[in-house]
């Protein structure tokens, strides 16, 4: 008797636990793709190459817009810069910024208000890209 409890136990205890994570990840995918369709759709996006790696804001704007950014603009920046920084461009509370900055995993967000630009935040790509993007640089894409 005591052996069949073992037994029991051994085979149902891991397989609990893959049903309970299976249902966790189940529960992460639906709050990501909820995430995706209701905040970032609305977020108006401009990414700019300040790396020096040509062709590296086409493939974030991909990869922004495979996510559901609204990405209005991309191209490069006017000077190098060492890390990747989110520019807020409307709202003082940083929102779209802090938003784009958690999606990406960035930790560098400032505030620049601009009113006569038609988007909510700017990514500005520094050389630490590779360490948001993981694999970006071995990414084709066809345009």
């Amino acid at each position: 008797m005591r052996l069949r409890y073992i037994i029991l136990l051994v085979f149902f205890v891991p397989l609990l636990a893959i049903f309970s994570i299976s249902i966790y990840k189940g529960f992460e995918t639906r709050k990501k793709a909820k995430i995706r369709e209701e905040i970032n759709r609305k977020i108006r996006v401009e990414v700019l190459n300040a790396a020096g790696v040509n062709g590296l804001a086409r493939k974030v704007t991909w990869l922004l817009r495979k996510d559901g950014f609204d990405v209005v603009y991309y191209g490069n920046a006017d000077e190098p810069l060492p890390k990747t920084v989110v520019v807020e461009r409307r709202d003082s509370s940083m929102f779209h910024a802090r938003h784009l900055a958690r999606w990406i995993g960035c930790r560098e967000i400032t505030l620049e208000i601009d009113p006569d630009r038609v988007l909510d935040v700017s990514l500005v790509l520094g050389k630490d890209y590779k360490k948001l993007f993981k694999g970006i640089d071995s990414l084709k894409i066809v345009f």
